[in-house]
């Protein structure tokens, strides 16, 4: 059959992304890298964990300067993710 122009093909590298809160891992998911820190933020704040970017101290990597890993501190120190019911 005919190759389509609408989806050539691609790769696309998925890897695993840890968010950290404070000392503590709070998440692990998937995404394809880049803009790391966006996707960490976008996950405290759709979980209710921070209300607006103000509640952020900082956003980095671990000392040891991995890749896959978010570290993350508030401003008012940890904040345990909201129960669900």
């Amino acid at each position: 059959p005919p190759r389509s122009t609408l989806f050539p093909y691609t790769t696309l590298f998925r890897s695993a992304l840890e968010i950290q809160l404070g000392q503590r891992s709070l998440s692990i998911t998937m995404r394809t890298p880049g803009n790391d820190f966006e996707l960490a933020a976008g996950f405290l704040f759709s979980e209710g964990i921070i209300r607006d970017r103000a509640d952020i101290r900082s956003l980095g990597r671990p000392s040891d300067g991995s890749p896959d890993i978010v570290t993350i501190e508030l401003v008012e120190g940890e904040r345990p993710a909201p129960v669900q019911t």
